[in-house]
């Protein structure tokens, strides 16, 4: 029987994989938005969705979706090269996939390991970040070959701009901190409450400039918040500190040379929680000016707000939280930032002042209602048209502004369809929403930047606060030892921010397992951020959101297998890590025999949830064993004199450096003895090369045609590919390919079981490897083939909706001929699957004459009628409607037919046709094809 040939089985398989369907990440947006050169087009990443939206912006006020273009895992960044290759940089693909607008697919795919954030091109050069790596990849833009990387002193350069000259390229670091680091072990203020014993020992978060501290800190932080490229050299030329903690979006005044960063500054020096209490972050813009001697200038976006009021409504009303986005009209003098936090764009002048607040949200002035909230996060400025386009993270919509009146005139959806499972999309707007702060100010997401690390140590204890006592079911199998479990004080003392990816399953939470839940943190709303607690529900919505975030795979794991349990690593090296890791007879405890793998549990992503006391520790408080799959993510940090990249490292309070200082604590001196000194190192790298839950397949891709289908790098990527999609029990990835075959735009899904690949349009297929290497060596088979999460290779391959019908037989369906032009014969096409509901949905006449004006018919039935030229294809006699248009300056026409979601007009199937006035046509007119397509429920 062939694959999915039967709608029944069919059905069935899509129902089954519908719960596994979609992976969340929580990759962080970059640059999600940009304009073509030209203007008349708009292009987005649909991160969830993996896809790149292409817009018509003929109308400024009005953008029309055009295509949906299947590229890499997490699209986060877009920048056109020219009017037909736009290049899409994938973060969790590690990958920039090259588009050509005119084939509709990716041509070209190029590796950028490791997190590849944003890309800009300046001298015939492309450059890509590389946040996890640290750098900036180059690429010659035209041949596509590499050119070298340029190392940024800096953790997680993300975003990039280039000067007006092309002559130098600005990468913002991220997670620069802002010069703190940890000394440990230091005593505490005494306690304001009475009945409160002297606080533990703690780390003591400082200035690492600090002269107090000069003979702890041989070490130096220069804070490298903005690295300045030489395009020619590709060399950093200099370096630009003392911008902001967390960095997130840079522009350039293309008139002056003036950088504008947007960014917030930690206030982390700031001890106990009631303090902090609704101030924990500035929301700021910084101007740099590039001279010979350089200017730094922060600008508070929320000056004059009272701090010390709380509730504050007044500054509900005016918080401009968590910039990100930035837009220069250099022309104006005008700055725009995107206010992620409060559903805002400030309008600045070039001295920073706050000349007004633009509200894109459905929550103005001090509503607060976070299930309505935007999460407004790049932006795109057309100076020509007045007109600012707001990509709008949680609501994946694209708002439109108009300039000169600084008023929001339309909104529209990123994309035709949204994978998103609903809990999941409500319940991540609790992150990020400011305005659930007294005053607006902060976020969740201030401190757990896209739900991830922030790089910096916080104290967060209350010296008025009582003791606690630790969650049930997390003190075994210590208790059985005797260990003597203390109650929680209240003065934690400094701990370093914590992930939110890969929390499932691993509660009770917090360094000190002083969290039962994630929904036992409602407190922090009141007691941190100066807000009201959510309702149960709400904090249960959030929770199912926070604990859906994955990992993403760990860069140092080869792609041919994964460090599991059981599954020991094939490199020498790290193959002895694993098994010292496991090493079940080390007696830490006369009686007891301990490997790390007892405590830091591999098969729970490193931890067995268990509390270990402050004794066994040999430290002055009881300590949470944490996970170990972000290990790779901490390191940048050395006690050692020198510049170093971040101040905090690993432990709760970041005063560790590095692991093989970790293992060096004198509470493994008996552990050290037993295995030998020898197995540190391999033990290091094997942590550091740690299973995340995600395999190292996934997102990898290869895109192939017939320049490259015969060559042996191929060969090897497409064998290791069907190899680990072929792994029992649990396979590494759903293997799947996207693109043409036999000139058909098409998604294919392998089956492990009948080793074929399977097709999303009937009578495709089902091919065999071999099969599809030999069609690759045709001009009209190109195809990218990609491992996915498994489990989520049917939608993305398949049934891209889960509705239980291929992606191909709901697409429209041409007939008949059409009648050429001066130019070429029109086209037609359907922008989206023609679903009642979609709308976005428009029919495009394409390859019209550019700005030339024409018609649409569209009617119930089809034909063949000569008329005036051209072969009428559509039913004159069943009531068509025409509509007359224009084509834009690329020659395409627009019909946007919104499909309304009622069932009465389901399977109504429609024909349509363009034609234009064409001088060179037989009789003045040249037409398209016919197009056929169906209403689907």
């Amino acid at each position: 029987m062939k694959l999915l040939t039967s709608g029944t089985v069919f059905l069935l398989f899509a129902v089954a994989a519908s719960a596994q369907a979609y992976q969340n990440y929580e990759s962080p947006l970059v640059q999600p938005i940009s304009l073509s050169a030209d203007g008349v087009r708009m292009f987005a990443t649909h991160t969830a969705d993996h896809r790149l939206c292409v817009y018509s912006i003929a109308n400024p006020n009005a953008p029309v979706l055009l295509q949906e273009i299947s590229v890499g895992l997490e699209p986060v960044a877009v920048k056109a090269r020219n009017d037909d290759e736009v290049w899409v940089v994938n973060h969790l693909s590690d990958t920039v996939s090259i588009v050509s607008l005119a084939a509709g697919r990716v041509i070209e795919t190029l590796r950028v390991k490791d997190e590849p954030s944003d890309i800009v091109f300046a001298g015939g050069k492309a450059f890509i970040t590389a946040a996890a790596s640290d750098q900036v990849y180059v690429f010659d833009a035209v041949t596509r070959a590499p050119l070298g990387t340029v190392a940024v002193f800096g953790k997680d350069p993300r975003n990039l701009a280039v000067n007006a000259a092309g002559t130098k390229v600005y990468a913002v670091v991220q997670r620069s901190g802002n010069g703190t680091t940890v000394v440990p072990n230091l005593p505490q203020q005494a306690p304001t409450n009475p009945a409160l014993a002297a606080a533990p020992f703690a780390g003591r978060i400082v200035l690492a400039t600090d002269p107090a501290y000069a003979a702890q800190i041989p070490y130096t932080l220069p804070d490298n918040d903005v690295a300045e490229i030489d395009v020619a050299g590709l060399s950093v030329s200099r370096y630009f500190r003392s911008v902001g903690t967390t960095n997130t979006c840079i522009a350039v005044n293309t008139v002056t040379g003036d950088l504008f960063v947007a960014n917030t500054e930690a206030r982390n020096l700031v001890h106990f929680e009631p303090v902090l209490r609704g101030h924990a972050i500035d929301s700021r813009i910084t101007k740099i000016t590039t001279g010979v001697t350089p200017l730094v200038t922060p600008f508070d976006l929320n000056q004059g707000i009272n701090y010390n009021l709380l509730p504050n409504n007044a500054a509900l009303t005016t918080a401009l939280s968590e910039p990100y986005g930035v837009a220069i009209d250099a022309a104006l003098g005008r700055v725009f930032v995107a206010a992620q936090g409060t559903d805002r764009i400030g309008v600045l002048d070039q001295a920073g002042v706050v000349l007004a607040r633009i509200e894109v949200g459905g929550t103005p002035g001090a509503i607060v209602n976070t299930l309505q909230k935007r999460g407004p996060r790049g932006l795109a400025l057309n100076t020509a048209t007045s007109r600012l386009y707001v990509f709008n993270k949680l609501s994946s919509t694209i708002s439109v502004i108009n300039t000169q009146t600084n008023v929001v005139v339309n909104e529209v959806p990123v994309g035709s369809f949204d994978p998103t499972p609903i809990a999941i999309r409500d319940g991540r707007k609790f992150l990020y929403d400011a305005k659930l702060s007294g005053n607006g100010t902060m976020s969740c997401a201030s401190c757990h930047i896209d739900g991830d690390l922030d790089g910096l140590a916080w104290d967060l204890g209350d010296p008025a606060g009582s003791m606690t006592v630790a969650p049930p079911n997390t003190l075994s199998p210590f208790n059985l030892l005797n260990f003597t479990f203390t109650q929680f004080h209240p003065m934690k003392g400094s701990m370093t921010t914590q992930t939110f990816k890969g929390l499932s399953g691993t509660a009770p939470l917090h360094w000190r397992a002083d969290r039962a839940n994630f929904q036992a943190f409602n407190g922090a709303f009141n007691s941190l951020m100066g807000g009201s607690l959510l309702s149960g529900a709400d904090m249960n919505l959030y929770a199912q959101f926070a604990t859906s975030i994955q990992y993403p795979p760990n860069p140092n794991q080869p792609q041919n297998t994964r460090y599991e349990p059981g599954n020991p690593p094939t490199d020498p090296v790290l193959a002895q890590g694993f098994l010292s890791y496991n090493a079940p007879a080390v007696q830490l405890i006369p009686g007891f025999s301990f490997s790390c793998n007892v405590c830091h549990l591999l098969s729970n992503g490193g931890t067995n949830k268990q509390i270990v006391t402050g004794s066994l520790l040999q430290e002055p408080q009881q300590m949470k064993v944490p996970q170990i799959r972000n290990m790779y993510r901490k390191v940048g940090f050395n006690r050692a004199a020198g510049p170093q990249k971040i101040g905090f490292g690993y432990v709760h309070d970041g005063s560790l450096d590095n692991l093989t200082n970790f293992l060096a604590q004198p509470v493994f001196n008996p552990w050290r003895s037993a295995l030998g000194a020898g197995v540190m190192a391999p033990i290091v790298a094997f942590v550091l090369a740690a299973d995340t839950g995600t395999a190292p397949l996934v997102g990898y891709q290869v895109t192939v045609d017939s320049a490259n289908v015969a060559s042996a790098g191929v060969t090897s990527d497409l064998n290791l590919m069907v190899t680990r999609a072929s792994v029992t029990p649990i396979a590494d990835i759903d293997l799947i390919a996207l693109g043409v075959v036999n000139g058909v735009s098409q998604g294919l899904k392998f089956g492990v079981a009948t080793q074929l690949f399977s097709s999303s349009v009937t009578g495709s297929g089902p091919f065999t490897l071999a099969q599809l290497r030999t069609l690759l060596q045709n001009s009209n088979t190109a195809l990218t083939f990609e491992g996915v999460a498994p489990g989520t290779g049917l939608r993305s391959a398949l049934d891209r909706d889960a509705d239980g019908l291929l992606d191909g037989d709901e697409a429209a369906i041409g007939y008949g001929a059409g009648t050429a032009g001066c130019s070429a014969t029109p086209g037609i096409a359907a922008n989206s699957e023609s679903r009642l509901g979609n709308g976005s949905f428009a029919l495009l006449g394409t390859r019209a004459p550019v700005n030339g004006f024409g018609f649409l018919v569209l009617g119930f039935g089809s034909a063949a009628l000569p008329v005036a030229g051209i072969t009428l294809l559509v039913d004159s006699n069943l009531s068509p409607v025409v509509a007359f248009l224009g084509a834009d300056l690329r020659g395409t026409a627009i019909k946007e037919l919104p499909l309304p979601n009622d069932l009465s007009f389901a399977n109504l199937s429609l024909f349509a046709q363009f034609a234009f006035i064409d001088s060179c046509a037989p009789q003045g007119l040249s037409a398209s094809r016919g197009l056929q397509f169906t209403l689907r429920p």
